[in-house]
Protein backbone atom coordinates (compact mmCIF):
# COMPACT_ATOMS: atom_id res chain seq x y z
CA UNK A 1 0.00 0.00 0.00
CA UNK A 2 2.91 2.39 0.59
CA UNK A 3 3.43 2.92 -3.16
CA UNK A 4 -0.17 4.12 -3.47
CA UNK A 5 0.13 6.50 -0.52
CA UNK A 6 2.77 8.47 -2.39
CA UNK A 7 0.03 9.38 -4.88
CA UNK A 8 -2.84 9.84 -2.49
CA UNK A 9 -3.06 12.24 0.46
CA UNK A 10 -6.72 11.35 1.15
CA UNK A 11 -5.76 7.73 1.81
CA UNK A 12 -2.77 8.75 3.88
CA UNK A 13 -4.87 11.00 6.12
CA UNK A 14 -7.59 8.34 6.53
CA UNK A 15 -5.54 5.16 6.38
CA UNK A 16 -7.09 3.59 9.51
CA UNK A 17 -10.70 4.18 8.41
CA UNK A 18 -10.01 2.77 4.94
CA UNK A 19 -8.15 -0.22 6.40
CA UNK A 20 -11.15 -0.88 8.70
CA UNK A 21 -13.47 -0.78 5.68
CA UNK A 22 -11.30 -3.29 3.82
CA UNK A 23 -11.32 -5.56 6.89
CA UNK A 24 -15.14 -5.26 7.02
CA UNK A 25 -15.34 -6.33 3.39
CA UNK A 26 -13.03 -9.27 4.01
CA UNK A 27 -15.32 -10.30 6.86
CA UNK A 28 -18.35 -10.15 4.53
CA UNK A 29 -19.80 -6.82 5.74
CA UNK A 30 -19.90 -5.33 2.26
CA UNK A 31 -22.54 -2.65 2.86
CA UNK A 32 -20.59 -0.86 5.59
CA UNK A 33 -17.33 -1.20 3.66
CA UNK A 34 -18.87 0.15 0.45
CA UNK A 35 -20.33 3.16 2.24
CA UNK A 36 -16.97 4.15 3.74
CA UNK A 37 -15.00 3.44 0.58
CA UNK A 38 -17.45 5.39 -1.61
CA UNK A 39 -17.09 8.37 0.70
CA UNK A 40 -13.30 8.35 0.45
CA UNK A 41 -13.38 7.60 -3.26
CA UNK A 42 -15.59 10.66 -3.79
CA UNK A 43 -12.96 12.67 -1.89
CA UNK A 44 -10.25 11.45 -4.29
CA UNK A 45 -8.75 8.41 -2.60
CA UNK A 46 -7.10 6.22 -5.21
CA UNK A 47 -6.81 3.32 -2.79
CA UNK A 48 -10.49 3.56 -1.76
CA UNK A 49 -11.54 3.56 -5.43
CA UNK A 50 -9.38 0.52 -6.11
CA UNK A 51 -10.63 -1.46 -3.12
CA UNK A 52 -14.23 -0.46 -3.82
CA UNK A 53 -13.90 -1.81 -7.37
CA UNK A 54 -12.47 -5.06 -6.04
CA UNK A 55 -15.23 -5.41 -3.42
CA UNK A 56 -17.92 -4.72 -6.03
CA UNK A 57 -16.40 -7.37 -8.29
CA UNK A 58 -16.32 -9.91 -5.45
CA UNK A 59 -20.11 -9.71 -5.16
CA UNK A 60 -20.98 -11.74 -8.24
CA UNK A 61 -23.86 -10.25 -10.18
CA UNK A 62 -24.69 -7.40 -7.79
CA UNK A 63 -22.99 -4.76 -9.93
CA UNK A 64 -22.69 -4.24 -13.65
CA UNK A 65 -19.20 -4.23 -15.13
CA UNK A 66 -19.68 -0.56 -16.12
CA UNK A 67 -20.03 0.50 -12.49
CA UNK A 68 -17.03 -1.57 -11.40
CA UNK A 69 -15.05 -0.22 -14.35
CA UNK A 70 -15.78 3.35 -13.22
CA UNK A 71 -13.87 2.80 -9.97
CA UNK A 72 -11.01 0.94 -11.64
CA UNK A 73 -10.75 3.84 -14.12
CA UNK A 74 -10.73 6.39 -11.28
CA UNK A 75 -7.91 4.59 -9.53
CA UNK A 76 -5.84 3.74 -12.62
CA UNK A 77 -5.93 7.38 -13.80
CA UNK A 78 -3.45 8.03 -10.97
CA UNK A 79 -0.64 6.58 -13.06
CA UNK A 80 0.30 4.15 -10.30
CA UNK A 81 1.77 0.97 -11.84
CA UNK A 82 0.27 -1.37 -9.22
CA UNK A 83 -3.21 0.08 -9.74
CA UNK A 84 -2.88 -0.16 -13.53
CA UNK A 85 -1.85 -3.82 -13.13
CA UNK A 86 -4.98 -4.61 -11.10
CA UNK A 87 -7.23 -2.65 -13.47
CA UNK A 88 -5.68 -4.48 -16.42
CA UNK A 89 -6.42 -7.82 -14.79
CA UNK A 90 -10.04 -6.73 -14.31
CA UNK A 91 -10.32 -5.93 -18.02
CA UNK A 92 -8.86 -9.35 -18.84
CA UNK A 93 -11.52 -11.01 -16.67
CA UNK A 94 -14.35 -9.21 -18.48
CA UNK A 95 -12.87 -9.81 -21.93
CA UNK A 96 -11.77 -6.27 -22.84
CA UNK A 97 -8.36 -7.41 -23.99
CA UNK A 98 -7.26 -4.20 -25.73
CA UNK A 99 -7.86 -2.06 -22.63
CA UNK A 100 -6.18 -4.70 -20.49
CA UNK A 101 -3.12 -4.80 -22.73
CA UNK A 102 -2.77 -1.01 -22.74
CA UNK A 103 -2.93 -0.72 -18.94
CA UNK A 104 -0.61 -3.66 -18.32
CA UNK A 105 1.89 -2.41 -20.92
CA UNK A 106 1.85 1.04 -19.30
CA UNK A 107 2.43 -0.54 -15.90
CA UNK A 108 5.29 -2.63 -17.30
CA UNK A 109 6.87 0.49 -18.81
CA UNK A 110 6.99 1.85 -15.25
CA UNK A 111 9.02 -1.21 -14.29
CA UNK A 112 6.35 -3.07 -12.32
CA UNK A 113 7.57 -6.68 -12.59
CA UNK A 114 4.20 -8.50 -12.29
CA UNK A 115 3.02 -6.44 -15.27
CA UNK A 116 6.14 -7.32 -17.24
CA UNK A 117 5.49 -11.00 -16.58
CA UNK A 118 1.81 -10.68 -17.48
CA UNK A 119 2.58 -8.77 -20.68
CA UNK A 120 4.86 -11.64 -21.70
CA UNK A 121 1.93 -14.04 -21.36
CA UNK A 122 -0.30 -11.70 -23.38
CA UNK A 123 2.31 -11.65 -26.16
CA UNK A 124 2.66 -15.44 -26.01
CA UNK A 125 -1.10 -15.97 -26.37
CA UNK A 126 -1.89 -12.98 -28.58
CA UNK A 127 -4.32 -11.40 -26.11
CA UNK A 128 -4.89 -7.74 -26.92
CA UNK A 129 -1.93 -7.82 -29.30
CA UNK A 130 -0.36 -9.92 -32.03
CA UNK A 131 1.38 -13.09 -30.92
CA UNK A 132 5.09 -12.56 -30.59
CA UNK A 133 7.49 -15.20 -29.32
CA UNK A 134 10.29 -12.63 -29.30
CA UNK A 135 8.35 -10.27 -27.03
CA UNK A 136 7.22 -13.20 -24.90
CA UNK A 137 10.83 -14.25 -24.36
CA UNK A 138 12.08 -10.68 -23.87
CA UNK A 139 9.57 -9.74 -21.16
CA UNK A 140 9.84 -13.12 -19.42
CA UNK A 141 13.62 -12.78 -19.29
CA UNK A 142 13.36 -9.15 -18.18
CA UNK A 143 11.05 -9.93 -15.25
CA UNK A 144 13.04 -13.04 -14.33
CA UNK A 145 16.32 -11.10 -14.37
CA UNK A 146 14.92 -8.82 -11.66
CA UNK A 147 13.77 -11.74 -9.53
CA UNK A 148 10.10 -12.16 -10.44
CA UNK A 149 9.44 -15.76 -9.43
CA UNK A 150 6.55 -16.56 -11.81
CA UNK A 151 8.69 -15.27 -14.68
CA UNK A 152 11.58 -17.46 -13.53
CA UNK A 153 9.25 -20.45 -13.41
CA UNK A 154 8.04 -19.76 -16.97
CA UNK A 155 11.61 -19.25 -18.18
CA UNK A 156 12.76 -22.53 -16.62
CA UNK A 157 9.85 -24.37 -18.25
CA UNK A 158 10.80 -22.91 -21.63
CA UNK A 159 14.41 -23.97 -21.06
CA UNK A 160 13.35 -27.51 -20.12
CA UNK A 161 11.43 -27.80 -23.39
CA UNK A 162 14.82 -27.74 -25.07
CA UNK A 163 14.26 -25.06 -27.68
CA UNK A 164 17.56 -23.42 -26.78
CA UNK A 165 19.96 -26.35 -26.62
CA UNK A 166 20.87 -29.20 -24.31
CA UNK A 167 22.79 -27.06 -21.82
CA UNK A 168 19.75 -24.83 -21.41
CA UNK A 169 17.65 -27.91 -20.62
CA UNK A 170 19.91 -28.76 -17.68
CA UNK A 171 19.96 -25.15 -16.44
CA UNK A 172 16.17 -25.03 -16.69
CA UNK A 173 15.76 -28.31 -14.85
CA UNK A 174 18.01 -27.32 -11.94
CA UNK A 175 16.55 -23.82 -11.82
CA UNK A 176 13.05 -25.25 -11.68
CA UNK A 177 14.04 -27.60 -8.83
CA UNK A 178 15.51 -24.71 -6.82
CA UNK A 179 12.47 -22.47 -7.30
CA UNK A 180 10.36 -23.67 -4.33
CA UNK A 181 13.18 -22.70 -1.96
CA UNK A 182 13.41 -19.25 -3.56
CA UNK A 183 9.64 -18.80 -3.28
CA UNK A 184 9.70 -19.83 0.39
CA UNK A 185 12.55 -17.42 1.12
CA UNK A 186 10.81 -14.46 -0.51
CA UNK A 187 7.44 -15.31 1.04
CA UNK A 188 9.02 -15.59 4.47
CA UNK A 189 10.71 -12.18 4.18
CA UNK A 190 7.76 -10.38 2.57
CA UNK A 191 4.51 -12.29 1.96
CA UNK A 192 3.17 -9.39 -0.13
CA UNK A 193 6.27 -9.03 -2.32
CA UNK A 194 5.61 -8.05 -5.92
CA UNK A 195 8.02 -10.86 -6.85
CA UNK A 196 5.24 -13.31 -5.93
CA UNK A 197 2.42 -11.64 -7.88
CA UNK A 198 1.43 -13.22 -11.18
Amino acid sequence: MSNILEWDSVTEENEDAIADAVRDANAGNYDRAEKVLREFSDRGSIFASLRLAEIMEMQDGKYENDEIEKYFALSSASGNAYVKFLAGKFYLRIGEDDKAFDLIASSCTSGYLPSCYLISILFRDGIGCEKSNNNFRYYTEYAASYGHLWAKRRLYIEMIKGKHGLLQRFKGFFGFLSLPLKVARVAYKDPESELLLG
